[in-house]
């Protein structure tokens, strides 16, 4: 499992995945990323990098769908995780949060500079 963890701390910003069953094996259901479909694509063996690390032959696309790969689902867990994180901390106030704190009462000031409680 210190590999899908691995392969977690490895992923983009944004991850795009296209979800491909494997022909062979257990006809698990791995997770593709562009990038690794666009090579599978260009070498022309018919063979796809998933995003847990295997290299799988694809069953034809009118298969139905096999069980999804677990290590996958993890990595895009992760990469989901980290993207609203990062939303999170660099999100602005919502605009009803900005009104309410334009409209919060202030303290009074004496004359003399100091606060009126």
């Amino acid at each position: 499992m210190s590999s899908s963890r691995d392969a977690a701390a490895a992923v983009p910003r944004r991850l795009y995945t296209i979800p491909m069953t494997a022909l062979l094996g257990a006809r698990v259901e791995h997770e593709v990323t562009e990038d690794a479909f666009a090579d599978g694509q260009a070498a022309g063996r018919g063979e796809f990098q998933a995003l847990c690390g295997p290299v799988f032959i694809p069953a034809a696309m009118v298969a139905p769908p096999g069980r999804p790969c677990p290590e996958c689902l993890d990595i895009l867990a992760a990469s989901r995780r980290a993207a609203a994180s990062r939303r999170a901390r660099h999100r602005r106030p919502g605009l009803l949060r900005r009104l309410l704190l334009l409209w919060r009462p202030r303290p009074e000031r004496t004359p003399d500079g100091e606060h009126d409680e």
